[in-house]
């Protein structure tokens, strides 16, 4: 496999958006195990979370901003030297 199937899936700012969800989802667990807030709370922030991540890129196509990011890229594979 070539990279090429993820490429064609994920803009740029799709790709951006992932990342910034698995940072959040990082960042509450962590935060939850230190016990800073309830079992309640961190439902909820997740849940924000995963709403807020999965709306942007719609929103934002319906407000008009286009992905600047157009032009996909092909992902290479590693290739063994």
């Amino acid at each position: 496999m070539d990279g090429t199937i993820l490429a064609k899936c994920h803009g740029a700012g799709s790709l951006a958006q992932h990342a910034r969800l698995l940072v959040e989802l990082i960042v509450l667990n962590i935060a939850y195990n230190a016990h800073v807030f309830s079992p309640t709370l961190f439902t909820m922030l997740v849940v924000m979370a995963l709403v807020t991540t999965m709306i942007t890129t719609p929103i934002l196509n319906l407000l008009g901003i286009e992905n600047r990011g157009k032009e996909r890229r092909t992902l290479r594979p590693f290739e063994a030297a």
